[in-house]
């Protein structure tokens, strides 16, 4: 079996990430989708539009993605990685040439480059000033 992988925020879903995982989906025949919690670096002076619960919810309710988890730390999301050795890593095309994941995996698959939820945050803010 092919185990596909997916990690970010997905805070403020949009068109871009069910791309990614409706691609994802294509190229695996379980997916898991790792929701980041902001406690992780570089994340901490974010604000979530919606909390970790909220997000781990609306993924669960994705028909692509087999299988939501969630840690608060890059360290356990690394021993899990370890442990569990999923094959594929399926990740947007802005993270080519900066992505550390890329050694826990036998194949990457980029998508094209997707909308940024910071981009729309702003967009929905300049639309209710």
């Amino acid at each position: 079996m092919k185990i596909g992988f997916c990690l970010g925020r997905f805070d403020v879903l949009h068109l871009g990430h069910i791309d990614l995982f409706k691609t994802a989906k294509r190229h695996c025949n379980f997916l898991i989708v790792e929701v980041m919690d902001n406690s992780f670096k570089g994340l901490k002076k974010k604000k979530s539009a919606f909390n970790l619960f909220e997000r781990v919810k609306i993924l669960r309710a994705i028909k692509y993605i087999d299988r939501v988890i969630s840690f608060n730390t890059e360290e356990k999301v690394y021993a899990w990685l370890r442990k569990n050795k999923p094959n594929l890593l399926v990740t947007g095309g802005e993270y080519r040439t900066n992505q550390p994941l890329k050694k826990f995996f036998e194949n990457v698959v980029y998508t094209k480059n997707m909308n940024s939820s910071t981009k729309i945050k702003k967009r929905i803010a300049q639309m209710y000033r």
